[in-house]
């Protein structure tokens, strides 16, 4: 963990850590989570490179065609995703 101090960043005990977690989410639903994400920033929280990210998607909306097809065409975007979320490609190992 790491926290803001005098200006710098520096080393932190794990009570600076944390996980943002939501309801399901829909596209109508972004306003809110930017302001959520706007509120914690303006808190003092920030991220660092060993922050994550993962997605649930529900399954049951998919036959297993159209489930493939999302998933392939995640997979063939990954480099997309990775530069617009800015992940560190050291990281990408365990993406």
């Amino acid at each position: 963990a790491q926290k803001k101090s005098g200006g710098r960043t520096v080393q932190a005990a794990d009570e600076y850590k944390c996980e943002v977690v939501s309801p399901i989410l829909t596209y109508g639903d972004m306003a809110d989570l930017q302001e959520v994400v706007r509120r914690l920033r303006h808190s003092g929280a920030f991220v660092n490179s060993q922050c994550g990210i993962h997605i649930h998607v529900d399954a049951g909306r998919y036959t297993p065609q159209t489930l493939r097809n999302l998933v392939n065409i995640i997979a063939s975007k990954e480099d997309i995703l990775y530069k617009a979320l800015r992940i560190d490609p050291a990281r990408l190992r365990w993406c």
